[in-house]
């Protein structure tokens, strides 16, 4: 019988674990032993347990945690890179930024490349 003859006092949330004569009860992964018979759910994210980037947000989960980069972001969550603008991204490759009128009178932000000629309008406003 599992914990000797009488069964065993272990709560949900722990592992009974037979022993000669007697039992013990473990915690599973994610938990921590509060009692002799129980156990409570780590917060990783709150008591700093987690191994989340620093650009990331960490969520509690039940027994684990979960990391997501954050907005402007991308990766795994244990790793994440910023995402870079679209206007730097594009003058690293010889487009640069020309504000100009449309012949509606409308402002323009355009990105412009010499060679060879190249308009990309941005942003009308």
């Amino acid at each position: 019988m599992e914990g000797g003859e009488l069964g065993h006092h272990c709560h949900s949330n722990t592992v009974c674990v037979n022993t000669v004569g007697s039992y013990r009860c473990d915690c599973p992964e994610g938990y921590e032993q509060v009692d002799k018979f129980g156990c409570a759910e780590v917060d990783e994210c709150a008591v700093g347990r987690h191994r989340c980037h620093e650009n990331a947000e960490c969520t509690n989960t039940d027994g684990s945690y979960r990391c997501r980069c954050r907005h402007g972001y991308t990766g795994d969550g244990y790793d994440c890179q910023r995402i870079p603008a679209p206007s730097s991204l594009l003058m690293d490759h010889g487009y640069r930024p020309v504000l100009d009128k449309t012949p509606s009178n409308e402002h323009a932000l355009t990105l412009r490349k010499k060679e060879p000629m190249v308009d990309l309008v941005v942003r009308r406003f």
